[in-house]
C-alpha cells in the first residue's frame, strides 16, 4: 500500500518560511554580523593551512625566501590557535546574544590579522607587494562592516601594521640613512592609498546603508499599516457579527415553522437564505481569526511544550466523521494506546502502521496548532474525489518535528503554488470542486506557521494530489525531566 502511495506522490516541491525570514528591526546590523562570523573562520582556517603549505615548501628548497619558514610556521599556529578562540567565542555568544559582542568580535579578528600580515611582512620582503593587498581587502571589510569612524580607525591600524616592519627592518638593520627617504616615501603611498580606498569605499557604503535604512523604515510603516487594516478589520467584523446571528435566528425560527408554517417556494427561499447565512458566517469567523492571528505575536501567544502527535491525532479523529460523509478515507495518525509518547506512526504499509522512534515535542500554542491541523485535513478531504485518501502523520527529526498531510486530490498548478497562502485565493480547479470555499483556509495556516516560525513545503500536481509538509523545530527533554529551551519557537 505504501509504495503505491510513494509513486503517486507528487512533484515538484516549493518551500514557504515566513518563520525563518525575521522583520527588520534597529539590531540588523548586529544580525549582518553574526552571519559574517563564521565566514571569517571559515576563511582563517584556509590562511592557517596556505601558511603552513607556504612554510614546509620553503623549507625544502633553495629559495630566498627559506629563511621566513619559522615565520610562516608562526603565522599558521598564531590563524589556528585564534581562530579555536573565535569559536568558542561565537558559540557563547549566540548563547548569550550579547548586542555589541559581534562588533567587538570583528574588530578583534581584524586586529589579529593585521598582526599576522605584519610578520609575514617583515619576515618575507620578496612578497611584501601581494601581503600590503592583504592589508587593502581588511580595510575594505572595515568600510563594510562599520561607521566612517570606526572605519577609520581599523584603517590606520592596518597602515600601521604595514608600515612598521619596514621602519623596524631599516633600524635592525642599520641601514644607511640616504634609505630612510625612500622607504619613508613608501610610508607615505601606503598610508595615503589605504585611505584613498577608505574614503572612496565607505562613501558607496554609506549611500548603500542610507538606501537600506530608507527600506528597513518603509518596510516597519507597512507592517505598522497591515496591523492597523488588520486591526479595522478585525473592528468591522466583530460589528457585523453580532447583527449578522441576530439575522440567521430569524431565517432559523422561519425554516423551522415556528412561526407557522410556509408555502413551498418561500420554504425553498428561506432554506437558500439559511445556507448563505452559513457559509457568510463561516467567512466572517475566518476573517476575526486571521485578523487576530496577524496582529498576534511569539512572545503574546500561550506557548507551552506538547506532543504534536497527540495533538493531530485528537484532529484527525475529530474529522473522521466529516471524512466519512464525504466518502473519503482519512487515516488515523496512530492507534489510541499503542504507541508510547515517543514514538510515532512514520506511515502505513499492508498490514497497517509503521512505528518509528523519536520524540514529537514542539513549543506551540494549542489553540492555533489545532486550527493549523483542522484547516490542512479539512482542505485534504474537500479536494480529494469520493473513495479518496487522506494521510495525516507526524515525523520526528533530529531537530524538527514535520507533519505531513498528503491527499489523492484534484492538485495544484505549479503557477498557482506561489499563491495559495494569499488571503482569498482560489485556483481555477479548487473553484470546480467546491464552489462555496472563501480561500481563507491556507491564509490562516500561512500565520499560524509564522508565529510558530515553522516552514512549510507543499508538492502537488494536477490530478495527483498534494502534500503538505510544515516543519516545526523540536522542544527536546533533557536528563531532569525538562525542556530544551534553545528549540523553542523563532516567531
Amino acid at each position: 500500500m505504501e509504495e503505491i502511495a510513494q509513486s503517486s506522490t507528487p512533484s515538484p516541491t516549493q518551500r514557504f518560511d515566513w518563520g525563518a525570514s525575521a522583520a527588520f528591526n534597529e539590531d540588523l546590523r548586529e544580525q549582518e554580523l553574526y552571519e559574517r562570523l563564521w565566514w571569517f573562520v571559515r576563511t582563517r582556517w584556509v590562511a592557517a593551512g596556505a601558511c603552513m603549505a607556504a612554510g614546509g615548501l620553503l623549507s625544502a628548497s633553495s629559495l630566498p625566501l627559506a629563511d621566513a619558514v619559522p615565520a610562516f610556521v608562526l603565522a599558521a599556529l598564531l590563524l589556528a590557535a585564534s581562530n579555536a578562540v573565535y569559536i568558542a567565542w561565537i558559540r557563547r555568544s549566540f548563547r548569550i546574544r550579547e548586542r555589541r559582542l559581534p562588533r567587538r568580535f570583528v574588530l578583534t579578528q581584524m586586529a589579529g590579522d593585521f598582526l599576522v600580515l605584519g610578520i609575514l611582512t617583515y619576515a618575507a620582503p620578496p612578497i611584501r607587494p601581494a601581503l600590503f593587498v592583504l592589508f587593502v581587502t581588511h580595510v575594505l571589510l572595515a568600510t563594510l562592516f562599520f561607521e566612517r569612524n570606526i572605519s577609520a580607525v581599523m584603517t590606520g591600524l592596518g597602515a600601521t601594521f604595514a608600515a612598521a616592519p619596514l621602519v623596524i627592518e631599516h633600524v635592525v638593520q642599520s641601514r644607511p640613512p640616504v634609505e630612510l627617504s625612500s622607504r619613508l616615501v613608501l610610508i607615505i603611498a601606503l598610508v595615503g592609498s589605504y585611505y584613498a580606498v577608505w574614503f572612496l569605499c565607505g562613501t558607496i557604503t554609506e549611500t548603500i546603508k542610507a538606501k537600506e535604512h530608507q527600506l528597513e523604515a518603509a518596510h516597519r510603516e507597512l507592517v505598522r499599516l497591515d496591523r492597523e487594516k488588520s486591526r479595522g478589520t478585525l473592528r468591522a467584523t466583530h460589528e457585523l457579527k453580532a447583527p449578522f446571528a441576530a439575522i440567521k435566528s430569524y431565517v432559523y425560527t422561519l425554516r423551522d415553522g415556528y412561526c407557522g408554517p410556509l408555502p413551498d417556494k418561500a420554504q425553498e427561499v428561506v432554506m437558500r437564505i439559511g445556507d448563505r447565512c452559513d457559509r457568510l458566517m463561516e467567512k466572517i469567523t475566518d476573517i476575526i481569526q486571521l485578523s487576530n492571528l496577524k496582529t498576534l505575536e511569539a512572545e503574546d501567544a500561550k506557548f507551552e511544550t506538547m506532543s504534536l502527535r497527540a495533538l493531530t491525532g485528537d484532529v484527525v479523529r475529530e474529522l473522521m466523521p466529516e471524512a466519512e460523509a464525504a466518502g473519503v478515507l482519512l487515516k488515523e495518525p496512530y492507534p489510541v494506546d499503542e504507541v508510547s509518547d515517543t514514538h510515532e506512526i512514520d506511515t502505513y504499509d499492508a498490514d497497517g502502521p509503521i512505528c518509528v522512534p523519536g520524540p514529537t515535542l514542539v513549543r506551540a500554542s494549542a489553540e492555533n496548532l489545532r486550527t493549523l491541523i483542522l484547516n490542512l485535513a479539512r482542505n485534504a478531504i474537500a479536494y480529494s474525489p469520493d473513495g479518496g485518501r487522506v494521510d495525516v502523520s507526524v515525523i520526528p527529526r533530529e531537530r524538527t518535528v514535520t507533519l505531513r498531510v498528503r491527499d489523492q486530490g484534484i492538485g495544484i498548478a505549479q503557477k498557482d503554488l506561489p499563491r495559495i497562502f494569499e488571503e482569498h485565493f482560489r485556483s481555477n480547479e479548487a473553484v470546480r470542486k467546491d464552489p462555496s470555499g472563501n480561500g481563507m483556509g491556507l491564509a490562516i495556516v500561512k500565520e499560524v506557521a509564522r508565529l510558530h516560525g515553522a516552514s512549510i513545503e507543499v508538492s502537488s500536481e494536477i490530478g495527483r494530489g498534494t502534500e503538505f509538509l510544515v516543519h516545526f523545530d523540536a522542544a527536546r527533554e533533557t536528563k531532569g525531566g525538562g525542556v530544551d529551551g534553545a528549540n523553542t519557537h523563532r516567531g
